[in-house]
């Protein structure tokens, strides 16, 4: 079942497909049902965290000033944020390659979350466009799948300038 609008996921069932304009998203109720996980349909390396194909970086630090910051206010407007509040916070596990580019993003949110699929899809590729990582050396020649990293974001953080990346 594709949608192209969904504004509050709370409308989803255990999984649901919904288009947004250049992709189709996957939104999957979590068992605790107070989240949900969203990614682009087929964009998330498809290993498990116990896999030898997987390995977990030695080393990291994003190679700009606060390039997470820069992207939020690329796709968020302050009032849109400030609607935003009352969901707290946004996880954002981001898959590098080995350039230390992001090849892929997923998204845990509140199951009444408020953040467009639009949204998403922009914030998506704001992030492959304006977030990289320095690698070590090891972890450059690798051709592993990396595990993800995380990115917590608070809105009010962002808000009041006191988010850190």
């Amino acid at each position: 079942m594709i949608n192209s609008h969904i504004a509050v996921a709370q409308k989803i069932g255990k999984k649901m497909e919904v288009k947004a304009q250049n992709g189709v998203y996957v939104y999957t109720k979590l068992s605790s049902g107070g989240q949900v996980l969203v990614a682009k349909k087929n964009s998330i390396p498809s290993v498990s965290s116990n896999s030898s194909k997987v390995r977990h970086l030695s080393y990291s630090e994003y190679t700009a000033k606060k390039p997470v910051s820069k992207t939020i206010y690329e796709v968020f407007s302050d009032s849109r944020l400030k609607e935003l509040l009352p969901e707290k916070v946004m996880l954002v596990n981001m898959y590098i390659n080995n350039s230390g580019r992001v090849a892929a993003v997923e998204y845990y949110l509140n199951s009444n979350t408020e953040i467009t699929v639009f949204e998403l899809e922009k914030f998506e590729n704001a992030l492959k466009r304006n977030v990289s990582f320095k690698l070590s050396e090891e972890d450059s020649n690798s051709d592993k799948v990396f595990a993800p990293i995380t990115q917590s974001i608070h809105f009010q953080q962002v808000l009041n300038k006191t988010f850190l990346y």
